[in-house]
C-alpha cells in the first residue's frame, strides 16, 4: 500500500477527533506506537473482508464557496485523511498528495464516514457549504456522512472535501445632511436601522443585525458567494443619492433589490467588504402659506384669508442647473381645515426657490419682504429669482421651513386726465378736448416720485399696480396755459388739481385693496383763471338766510352774483350783487338773504362774473326747513393738532343729526352722530395735511358744512 509513506507529515492522526470507539483497546495501542511500528503494523494486518472498495476524493480550497470544483481552484496537500466506521471504530488513516488527492484502497464493504484533520491549517479555514448535487461532503465539523460501501454496487466511492475563507461584511449607515451623497465630517450616523444580508440567488435573509449608536454594523463569519443588503430605516428616512465621485464614501443604496437595497455583490473567500454604506436623510419641509394680505401690514396676520387654488413651482439649483423640481397647489392644511392657502414640499438637502407664476389677476401683487422682526410672519416673496418668487433657499437634512409665506394684496389705480377747459367752468363738457403728450407724475405722501407718464392722444394716463398708501398726481404743463377752478362738479367731471400738495398738484388719494380712481383728473385752461372756489355754504339766522363762501384765488372779477331757487324748480333768481373786493378781505364774501319765504327746502349757488363777461358757477348748496336753528361752526381754520365744532339748536331738530368729515375726494373719513353735544373736539393731528369738508348732516343729507385745512 504505497500510501503508507505518504501519511508521514506532520499531522497526529488522531489528536483532533474523539471516535466513540466502543472497544478502544486497538486505538490505544496504535496511539502510543513509533510511527515506524505504525506502518507495520498497516502492512501486516490481515483482511478479513471477503469484497473490497476504494474511497478516494480531493480536498480543495473553494474559493466562490459553491461547493463544487471549479477550473482554477488551489488544493490542498498533506491534509490527513480519517477512515472511521459509522459506530466510531478507527480504522485507518491516510493524507493529501501533491495534487490535493487521497485514496483509500479495498475498503471492506461496511459503514463508514470520513474525518478530515485541519488542525495544521489556519483557523479562518471552514469547511464550504453541502448538497447532494455538489461535490463538497464534508460537514462543518470535518465528517462527512455515513456511507455505506459495498463492491457490488460501486467499486470506488468519492468524498471530496472543500475548504474555504468565511469573510466580513458591513459599514456605517449615516445621515446625509447636505444630501450630496458622500459622507462628510459632522454628518452622524443613524442607530438601530434593521439591516438584513440576502443571499442573492433566493433573496432568502441569512443574517440579521442592526446599526449602532455609531450607525455602524457588521456581519462576520460569511461565506463567500453573491449576496446584497436591505436596511430599514425609519419612516423619515429617504436614500440619498448615489454619488460615484468616491466609492469608499458614497452610499450603495441604490433600490435595484427592492427599496432601500444594495446592488448584488460577490463576496470572496477571504476578502472582507466593509465599503457598503447606507446614505440617508430626513425630509426637509418647505410649506407656508399663500394669503391676502388684508390689513396690508406686508405680514401674515390672525384671520387673514388663504389664497386656495394658486399654483406653486418649487425650484432646484444644482450643479449650475436650476430645474423644475416639484409643483403643486394651495388648498387647506391638513388636520386644519380652516387653515387655507397652505402648501407643503418634502425634499432632500440642497438649494431652492419658490415661485407663485402668472396666474394672478393683473390687480394682485406680492407685498414687500421682510417686514417686521417676526421671520414666521414675515412676506418671503422678494422677486429675487424672477416675479413672484422666493431668495433661495439652503436645507439640510431634516430642516423645517414652514414659514415661507407669500403675502398678496388686491392694487388699486389712479386714471388721470389732462383735459382743456374751453369755457373754463371747471367741469369736461362736450366742447372740452383730451391734452394729449402731457407729462403727469404720481407721487406719495411723502413726495417720493413713483412713477411718470405721458398722455395719450385722448389726454389719459394709467397708474396701475399700486400698493396701499397715500398719493397725489402732479401735472406739468406749458407757462401758457393755468389750472380750471377744482371740484366744481359731478367727480367723474370735474378738475382734480387743487394745490393740496402744491402748486399743480391733487390732494391725496388712499389705496386700499382693489381701490381704483378713474377720474383723477386735470383741467387747462389759458391764462389765469379768475377765481378758484373755496367753501360755500347758508345759515339760517332768525329773520334771514345768510350764504358764506370763500374764494382761494381771483383775478379780473367784477362782481359775484347770488341765486337760488326752491327744490324742484328748475329756474334760478338772481337775489343779490356783491362786488368783488380782489383778495383783499381774505377772500371771505356773504350775503343776507331776507326772503321770507322758506316752506320747503332752498337752493343757493352764487356766480362769479369778470370784467370779460366771463362767468363761472359755485357748488349748489341747500338749507331746509328743519335748518332754522340750526347753528354750526368749525374752527381754528387752518388747524394742525385739534378742530372744535359748535352746533346749536340740535335739541329742537326731529331727526337724527351726524357730522362726517370727508377728504378732497369726497371719501368719509370720520363720522359720529350728534346727541345734544353742543361742541365736539377732534384730533386731527394724525391726519394728512390737506382740504377737508366737516359737514352736519341728517339722513346722509347735507344741511351745514365748512371747508377747514389741517396744515402743519
Amino acid at each position: 500500500m504505497n500510501n503508507q509513506h505518504i501519511v508521514e507529515s506532520q499531522y497526529s492522526f488522531v489528536s483532533k477527533t474523539d471516535f466513540n470507539m466502543n472497544n478502544s483497546n486497538y486505538f490505544s495501542v496504535i496511539k502510543i506506537l513509533p510511527k515506524f511500528f505504525y506502518s507495520l503494523l498497516i502492512i501486516v494486518l490481515p483482511s478479513f473482508c471477503i469484497s473490497q472498495s476504494n474511497i478516494a476524493g480531493k480536498v480543495w480550497f473553494d474559493a466562490n464557496a459553491n461547493g463544487l470544483i471549479d477550473p482554477q481552484e488551489n488544493i490542498f496537500p498533506n491534509i490527513p485523511v480519517f477512515l472511521i466506521t459509522c459506530s466510531g471504530q478507527f480504522i485507518q488513516a491516510t493524507q493529501t498528495d501533491l495534487n490535493g488527492d487521497y485514496v483509500f484502497n479495498n475498503v471492506v464493504d461496511g459503514n463508514y464516514k470520513l474525518f478530515f484533520n485541519t488542525s495544521g491549517l489556519s483557523s479562518q479555514y471552514v469547511f464550504t457549504i453541502t448538497d447532494i448535487n455538489i461535490d463538497n461532503n464534508a460537514l462543518a465539523n470535518g465528517y462527512t456522512d455515513c456511507s455505506t460501501i459495498d463492491e457490488n454496487i460501486i467499486d470506488e466511492y468519492t468524498l471530496n472535501a472543500g475548504l474555504t475563507i468565511l469573510a466580513t461584511i458591513g459599514n456605517k449607515i449615516w445621515d446625509d445632511l447636505n444630501g450630496n451623497g458622500l459622507q462628510e465630517m459632522g454628518e452622524p450616523g443613524i442607530t438601530n436601522v434593521t439591516v438584513n444580508l440576502h443571499r442573492a440567488s433566493d433573496d432568502a435573509i441569512i443574517a440579521t443585525t442592526t446599526s449602532n449608536s455609531s450607525g455602524l454594523y457588521s456581519f462576520t463569519n460569511i461565506l463567500p458567494g453573491n449576496y446584497f443588503i436591505s436596511m430599514t430605516p425609519l419612516n423619515i428616512y429617504v436614500p440619498t443619492v448615489v454619488n460615484v465621485s468616491n466609492p469608499a464614501l458614497n452610499s450603495d443604496i441604490t433600490g435595484n433589490n427592492g427599496p432601500n437595497t444594495t446592488d448584488t455583490f460577490a463576496l470572496l473567500a477571504g476578502v472582507d467588504n466593509n465599503n457598503l454604506d447606507g446614505g440617508f436623510y430626513e425630509c426637509a419641509k418647505i410649506c407656508g402659506f399663500m394669503y391676502y394680505d388684508g390689513n396690508f401690514s406686508n405680514t401674515l396676520n390672525i384671520n387673514e384669508n388663504g389664497i386656495n387654488g394658486l399654483h406653486v413651482k418649487l425650484w432646484r439649483i444644482a450643479a449650475g442647473d436650476t430645474s423644475l423640481y416639484l409643483q403643486q397647489y394651495t388648498g387647506p392644511k391638513p388636520g386644519s381645515p380652516s387653515d387655507d392657502g397652505y402648501y407643503q414640499f418634502c425634499v432632500p438637502p440642497g438649494k431652492y426657490y419658490i415661485e407663485v407664476p402668472g396666474f394672478l389677476p393683473d390687480d394682485i401683487i406680492a407685498g414687500l419682504p421682510f417686514v417686521g422682526n417676526n421671520p414666521y410672519i414675515y412676506n418671503y416673496i422678494t422677486h429675487a429669482n424672477g416675479i413672484n418668487t422666493t431668495n433661495n433657499i439652503d436645507v439640510i437634512s431634516g430642516d423645517e421651513f414652514c414659514h415661507i409665506n407669500g403675502g398678496f394684496y388686491c392694487t388699486g389705480s389712479i386714471v388721470t386726465r389732462v383735459w382743456f377747459d374751453t369755457n373754463q367752468n371747471g367741469v369736461q363738457d362736450e366742447a372740452d378736448y383730451g391734452m394729449g403728450n402731457t407729462t403727469v407724475f404720481l407721487y406719495d405722501q411723502y413726495y417720493n416720485l413713483i412713477e411718470s407718464g405721458v398722455t395719450s392722444s385722448e389726454g389719459y394716463y394709467v397708474f396701475d399696480s399700486l400698493s396701499n398708501g397715500s398719493y397725489f398726481v402732479y401735472s406739468n404743463i406749458e407757462p401758457e396755459f393755468s389750472y380750471t377752478i377744482p371740484h366744481m362738479g359731478e367727480d367723474d367731471l370735474d378738475s382734480d388739481i387743487d394745490g393740496t400738495m402744491g402748486e399743480g398738484t391733487t390732494a391725496l388719494f388712499v389705496i386700499d385693496s382693489c381701490q381704483h380712481y378713474n377720474h383723477v383728473d386735470a383741467g387747462l385752461a389759458f391764462g389765469v383763471l379768475p377765481v378758484i372756489w373755496g367753501d360755500i355754504s347758508v345759515t339760517k339766522n332768525k329773520n334771514f338766510q345768510t350764504v358764506n363762501w370763500a374764494i382761494l384765488s381771483e383775478s379780473n372779477v367784477s362782481h359775484y352774483i347770488v341765486t337760488k331757487n326752491k327744490s324742484g324748480s328748475n329756474d334760478w333768481d338772481n337775489i343779490g350783487t356783491v362786488i368783488s373786493k380782489g383778495n383783499k378781505n381774505d377772500g371771505q364774501y356773504n350775503f343776507d338773504d331776507y326772503d321770507s319765504y322758506y316752506t320747503s327746502d332752498i337752493n343757493y349757488r352764487v356766480i362769479a362774473m369778470d370784467y370779460d363777461g366771463k362767468a363761472s358757477k359755485s357748488k349748489i348748496v341747500s338749507l331746509t326747513p328743519d335748518d332754522q336753528n340750526l347753528k354750526f361752526k368749525v374752527h381754528p381754520n387752518p388747524a394742525s393738532d385739534l378742530i372744535e365744532i359748535k352746533i346749536s339748536g340740535a335739541d329742537n331738530f326731529n331727526q337724527e343729526l351726524y357730522v362726517s368729515i370727508y377728504n378732497s375726494l369726497g371719501v368719509d373719513i370720520l363720522s359720529f352722530p350728534v346727541t345734544g353735544v353742543t361742541k365736539i373736539n377732534i384730533p386731527v393731528s394724525e391726519m394728512t395735511p390737506g382740504i377737508y369738508r366737516v359737514t352736519l348732516k341728517s339722513n346722509y343729507k347735507i344741511l351745514q358744512s365748512s371747508n377747514v385745512i389741517i396744515a402743519r
